[in-house]
C-alpha cells in the first residue's frame, strides 16, 4: 500500500494534520493551540485510532481501526515509493480491525457497522442555533429573542453557556439574574422554539452542594490513587472532582439530578462541556496549596518507558492515576481516560430515552469511537479568522467518518473578533453545515445575525436558505442511523439525491 491521503486517529485541524505526518499523538485534552501555546499536532477533544489507506487501484481503499484507549504515537516513514506506520503504544487492551479493500464509501459504512450508528436526532435539530457565553441575565438574552423576531430571521435554538448557573456550578439556577427563566422556555416552547443548557464535567466541592454531598454520600466519584478519597481539580466551579461513569450506582444517581434540572429548567437539549475531562491544574490538586504542576514530583504514569505526549499526560486533565469502580487493576484513569465523554453521553442519552422518552440530543465535547451512537459534535474553541473558517470543513467531513455526521464549527469564532465580511461569509458557509449553530465568547464583539447591516444581509438569506433545504439535510442523516436505514442520500459519484428500496409485495 502507499497513502493517498492519510485520516489521522483524533480531533486537530487538517492543517496540522498535513505539517505532522511524520508523527501524531493522542491523548485528549481542553486545549486550544494559539491561546495555551500547544505546539502544533497535539491532541485537543476526540480519541478516533481509525484510519484509510489508499491501494495502488486510485478507486480503491482500505480502512484499519486499532480500537484501544490508552495514548499512543503513530509515527509516519516514508520510504522511497512505501509508507510505514508505526504504533508505539502504553499498553491497554487492543483490538485491531482490519477492513477489506473497497470503495471510501463501503469502507466507512463497515467502520460504522463495527462502532455503530448514528442515533436519529429531533427535526428541529437542524434549524438555526444562537449561542453565547455572555448573555449576563434574562432581559439580555429577552432582547436578543426579540431583535429576531423583529427582523423576521428564523431561529429554532436557543443555548445557554454558564451565564446562569450559580458560581459556575451545573445544574443550578441563578434565580436574582434569571427569574422567570422557566417561564421564558415555556413561551419558547409556544412559538416552536427550543432551549439548550451546558452541563460541565467537574461537581464543585461544596458540603452546600447537594450533587456534590449525594455523589460523595454514595462513592460514585473517582478517587485519589493516593488518599483514596475523590480526586481533586480545579474547574470554573473551583476545587471539583468528577462522576465515575463507570459506577453500577451512577445511573440512578446520574437521571435522579437530570431530572430534577429539568423540574428546574424544562431544557430540550444538553451541552456537555468540559469532558475530556478539563482540569486548571495537572494532575491531582491538593486543596492546602498553591498548586502547579513542577512543584510535585513526577508520579508513575509520568516516568514510562515512552512519554507518547513528550509532555506530561497529566497537563490540563485529571491525574491518570484516578481509580474508578471496578477491577483494581484495570480500571484507572490511565485506561479510561478517553471514554469519560463517551460514558456520559450514553448515561445522558439513556436519560432522554427512558426518563423523557424524546430522542437525545446531546451535544459532546469528548468523543471516541461509538459516541455517535448517543451525542453529537462541534469542533470546539475556535478563532475568528479566514483560517479557521476553511479548517472547519475538513473536521466535518472527518467526523463523518467517525461516525458523528452531524457536526459544525462556531459559526463566526469563538475566540477573537470576526470582522463583518469574515462572519458574513461564516454565516453563509454555516447554512450548510450539518450543525447550524452561532458561538461566541464573554469577551468577543456581538455577532448575532442582526448586530448590522452587512451581516444581517448575508445572514437572513443564509438562515433562509438553510431553512429551504432542512428537509433534505435531515433525511441525509437519517439514512445513516437505524431509523431510517431505508434511504440513501448523494453517492461519491453524485448520481442519486435520494434512493428508497422497493417494498417486496406480500405473498
Amino acid at each position: 500500500f502507499f497513502f493517498f491521503f492519510f485520516f489521522f486517529f483524533k480531533q486537530k485541524t487538517a492543517y496540522e494534520m498535513l505539517r505532522s505526518l511524520v508523527g501524531s499523538e493522542m491523548c485528549i485534552r481542553d486545549s486550544q493551540r494559539r491561546v495555551h501555546g500547544v505546539p502544533p499536532g497535539n491532541n485537543m477533544y476526540g480519541f478516533h485510532p481509525f484510519y484509510m489507506i489508499h491501494t495502488h487501484n486510485p478507486r480503491t481503499f482500505a480502512g484499519v481501526f486499532l480500537l484501544t484507549s490508552n495514548p499512543m504515537d503513530v509515527m509516519i516513514k516514508h520510504i522511497g515509493m512505501h509508507t510505514e506506520i508505526d504504533h508505539i503504544l502504553t499498553g491497554g487492551i487492543l483490538e485491531m480491525f482490519l477492513i477489506g479493500k473497497g470503495s471510501a464509501e463501503e469502507v466507512v459504512k463497515e467502520y460504522h457497522y463495527v462502532i455503530g450508528k448514528p442515533h436519529p436526532l429531533p427535526f428541529w435539530a437542524f434549524g438555526y442555533h444562537q449561542s453565547r457565553w455572555g448573555y449576563e441575565n434574562i432581559d439580555y438574552l429577552k432582547l436578543v429573542l426579540r431583535r429576531f423576531e423583529e427582523e423576521s430571521i428564523p431561529l429554532d435554538g436557543v443555548w445557554m453557556d454558564k451565564d446562569f448557573m450559580v458560581n459556575h456550578r451545573s445544574f443550578t439556577l441563578d434565580t436574582r439574574r434569571w427569574f422567570g427563566l422557566r417561564e421564558l422556555i415555556d413561551e419558547l416552547h409556544s412559538k416552536g422554539k427550543h432551549f439548550v443548557a451546558i452541563i460541565d464535567a467537574g461537581i464543585a466541592k461544596d458540603e452546600g452542594y447537594t450533587v456534590y454531598t449525594r455523589g460523595l454520600e454514595a462513592g460514585l466519584f473517582i478517587k485519589s490513587n493516593d488518599t483514596k478519597e475523590p480526586l481533586l481539580g480545579i474547574t470554573w466551579a473551583g476545587y471539583s472532582v468528577w462522576v465515575d461513569f463507570l459506577h453500577p450506582g451512577t445511573p440512578n444517581y446520574w437521571a435522579k439530578i437530570l431530572q430534577e434540572f429539568h423540574d428546574l429548567i424544562n431544557f430540550d437539549a444538553l451541552w456537555l462541556d468540559t469532558n475530556e475531562p478539563s482540569n486548571f491544574c495537572d494532575g491531582e490538586c491538593p486543596d492546602h496549596a498553591t498548586y502547579h504542576y513542577y512543584y510535585f514530583p513526577l508520579d508513575y504514569y509520568d516516568d514510562l518507558y515512552y512519554n507518547p505526549t513528550h509532555r506530561p499526560l497529566e497537563a490540563k486533565t485529571v491525574s491518570v492515576e484516578g481509580i474508578h469502580s471496578g477491577d483494581p487493576v484495570l480500571a484507572t484513569e490511565f485506561n479510561y481516560h478517553a471514554m469519560y465523554g463517551y460514558y456520559q453521553s450514553k448515561m445522558t442519552a439513556n436519560f432522554f430515552v427512558e426518563n423523557l422518552k424524546k430522542r437525545p440530543f446531546i451535544v459532546s465535547s469528548s468523543t471516541f469511537p461509538g459516541s455517535g451512537r448517543y451525542a453529537t459534535h462541534w469542533l470546539g474553541d475556535n478563532y475568528s479568522t479566514w483560517v479557521d473558517m476553511e479548517l472547519s470543513i475538513a473536521g466535518m467531513i472527518h467526523f463523518g467518518m467517525y461516525g458523528i455526521p452531524f457536526v459544525g464549527a462556531n459559526i463566526c469564532g469563538y475566540s477573537g473578533n470576526a470582522t463583518d465580511r469574515l462572519c458574513a461569509r461564516w454565516m453563509q458557509l454555516g447554512a450548510f453545515y450539518p450543525f447550524m449553530r452561532n458561538h461566541n465568547n464573554p469577551s468577543g464583539s456581538p455577532q448575532e445575525p442582526y448586530v448590522n447591516n452587512t451581516i444581517k444581509i448575508a445572514s437572513k438569506h443564509a438562515i433562509l436558505t438553510r431553512y429551504s433545504l432542512v428537509r433534505y439535510i435531515y433525511t441525509c442523516l437519517l439514512y445513516t442511523s437505524d431509523a431510517a436505514d431505508d434511504m440513501q442520500c448523494v453517492d461519491l459519484g453524485g448520481r442519486r439525491i435520494i434512493k428508497k428500496k422497493k417494498k417486496q409485495k406480500k405473498k
